[in-house]
């Protein structure tokens, strides 16, 4: 849980935060009430809007009171087009982890003696290979089924 401090809008706080403001005060269990005598009071979440997460990004604004209560306020901003290629490649970058652990995975079936249809496995392992190629990369990726 996040707390602002209501008179000077300072936020985000945490326990901790409130803890090390106040030295002197052996707070024990830190209910609301408590917070409130000090002018703290809790951030309740709000659901984040709808985004492209490919090309946009969520800002975290100031909290806004309502009646009595402090909300989490969200914005949504166009990436850069250098944050753009960051996220693009930090995306293709997990993807490629992935596809590498599954081939890792399946290195047992190209053993000579292994007890698989070979064909079928190397068919699968090459298309594993050729996740970066597909059209929708590195977001929207169709993987190959194991035989």
């Amino acid at each position: 849980m996040r707390y602002i401090h209501e008179q000077t809008q300072t936020y985000p706080l945490t326990v901790g935060d409130i803890k090390a403001r106040h030295p002197d005060v052996s707070f024990g269990l830190m209910t609301s009430e408590i917070l409130r005598d000090f002018g703290y009071a809790e951030v309740n979440p709000s659901p984040a809007p709808q985004w492209n997460e490919h090309s946009q990004k969520l800002v975290e604004l100031a909290p806004t009171k309502i009646e009595e209560s402090w909300f989490v306020v969200w914005s949504v901003v166009d990436m850069t087009p250098t944050e753009q290629a960051e996220h693009e490649s930090k995306q293709a970058e997990l993807v490629r982890q992935a596809r590498n652990e599954k081939l890792a995975a399946s290195d047992w079936t190209q053993v000579a003696d292994a007890p698989v249809d070979k064909a079928a496995w190397a068919a699968y392992r090459q298309a594993l290979r050729d996740v970066p190629t597909q059209a929708g990369f590195p977001w929207d990726v169709i993987w190959p089924e194991q035989p």
